[in-house]
């Protein structure tokens, strides 16, 4: 493999430790704070369920808080110009958010804050140490994120408003992968009444460094007690076809993505009193590119085993 094609092989790869639910990395232009838009989802409610049946509302009270705990495990398996290389185990990701519902309006839209106190790559059997030590340097600078997001009692993102210290191109992007996580952590709603056994649909379309996704995700009511809420979700995601814009990108260097698609499904937890929800997710992540360098064009596949898991985490501090 020639040493620009590993060059940007280690960018893809290094992006996809802090991909999230995302397939890479994202990139924003890095004001210290910034107001991000949102899209809003298209949510189609596919069965009503059975036996009694209620609207589904987030009634959070002001002064709520709640502290998460956030872990991500990837494993990645890369083919470039048709080598492929012996599957890696990557860091797994902790991180600690603290919550506060800081406000709630009259039509029940309310603001949550939160702050990150604690991310961290941690040390395993396997990886490499100084791989652990490089991404634990990158991933200080998210101790300074924070920011609130606003949201309807129906689960949809209004606003994402983000302030962090300015930091290079590529933690920006991960800070903006963050920022949709923050997005798949609260979860849409019906406007229909609905009892056990409710399946609804969500759409949205992402961009991630310039490339296209759509993604869908189906949510089944498979249990209720209370405000209590347990659902199993069903994601796929279809990537377009694009140029992809890597941040440090060699020169002379293309990279576009030809049409791939991805899996996920996990089982989660919603308290209507809260917003955010708790769980676990696996993904199964396939990138397919083509990486053109003085006329010469080669095909690259990343194929990623993930699972995110969201725990509460105690004691939780308000976030400032």
């Amino acid at each position: 493999m020639s040493r620009s094609v590993a060059r940007v092989a280690g960018l893809a790869s290094a992006g996809l430790v802090l991909a999230g639910l995302v397939l890479v990395n994202l990139v924003v232009a890095g004001d210290a704070h910034a107001e991000v838009p949102t899209e809003t989802p298209a949510v189609t409610l596919l069965s009503s369920g059975r036996g009694s049946k209620t609207k589904l509302r987030f009634t959070p009270q002001k002064g709520t808080k709640q502290s998460l705990k956030m872990v991500s495990g990837q494993e990645l398996t890369m083919s470039v110009a048709g080598n492929t290389m012996p599957q890696q185990r990557l860091p797994d990701i902790v991180t600690i958010m603290d919550l506060e519902i800081s406000s709630v309006d009259q039509q029940r839209r309310f603001v949550q804050a939160f702050e990150l106190t604690s991310t961290e790559a941690l040390a395993a059997p396997g990886i490499p140490e100084p791989l652990v030590t490089q991404m634990n340097e990158s991933l200080r600078g998210f101790n300074a994120l924070r920011g609130t997001l606003t949201i309807s009692s129906l689960g949809r993102l209004i606003k994402t408003d983000l302030t962090m210290p300015n930091v290079d191109a590529a933690l920006r992007g991960a800070l903006d992968n963050l920022r949709q996580n923050m997005h798949r952590l609260v979860v849409p709603l019906p406007e229909e009444a609905v009892g056990i056994g409710a399946r609804w649909r969500v759409k949205v379309n992402l961009s991630t460094m310039g490339m296209p996704i759509a993604q869908e995700t189906t949510y089944t009511l498979v249990g209720r007690r209370g405000d209590k809420l347990n659902l199993k979700t069903q994601v796929a995601q279809t990537i377009g076809a694009g140029p992809v814009q890597f941040p440090n990108l060699p020169p002379g260097f293309a990279v576009r993505t030809k049409p791939s698609s991805s899996t996920g499904a996990g089982e989660v937890t919603v308290d209507l009193n809260r917003a955010v929800m708790t769980g676990t997710v696996d993904a199964n992540i396939n990138v397919a590119m083509e990486m053109e360098n003085a006329g010469q064009t080669q095909p690259m596949t990343m194929a990623i085993q993930m699972k995110l898991t969201v725990s509460e985490s105690a004691p939780a501090a308000a976030a400032r």
